[in-house]
């Protein structure tokens, strides 16, 4: 089991779009016959964290397998990191983070330091009251 982070997602309008059927709307008829509709809504959201199985498949919810969709992933198997991730995307930081990259010297923190995870021997992830993150 991992935890995976939706870090992008395709700009192709149809890659991330499913047809919803009777959850948001109700097919009205006519004197003519029976109007149709159809709405696409989003499968997967930027920042979204998910469950997966072995096989690459939401575990709970709606079983969503990532992999069918234009989405890139992340995985980890630590929670911690997924969520720190997870925030980090929702910030901004689409790219992918290269833990080997010389980490530059970080500003003052903006509020109260909430947890500091330790990603490798000389990494940490600092995370602030106000949902954002540094490394260090």
């Amino acid at each position: 089991m991992s935890y995976a982070v939706i870090v992008d997602i395709d700009n192709n309008p149809i890659g991330n779009l499913a047809t919803a059927l009777g959850s948001l709307f109700d097919a009205v008829g006519n004197p003519i016959g029976l109007a149709a509709l159809r709405l696409r809504v989003p499968v997967f959201h930027l920042g979204e964290i998910l469950v997966l199985d072995g096989s690459g498949r939401e575990v709970s919810g709606l079983g969503r397998k990532p992999g069918k969709w234009s989405v890139t992933i992340e995985e980890f198997t630590d929670i911690d990191l997924a969520v720190a991730r997870a925030m980090d995307v929702m910030l901004g930081n689409f790219g992918h983070v290269d833990l080997e990259a010389d980490v530059p010297e970080a500003d003052p923190p903006p509020s109260p330091l909430t947890r500091t995870v330790e990603i490798r021997d000389d990494v940490y992830l600092d995370c602030y009251d106000d949902g954002s993150v540094r490394w260090r």
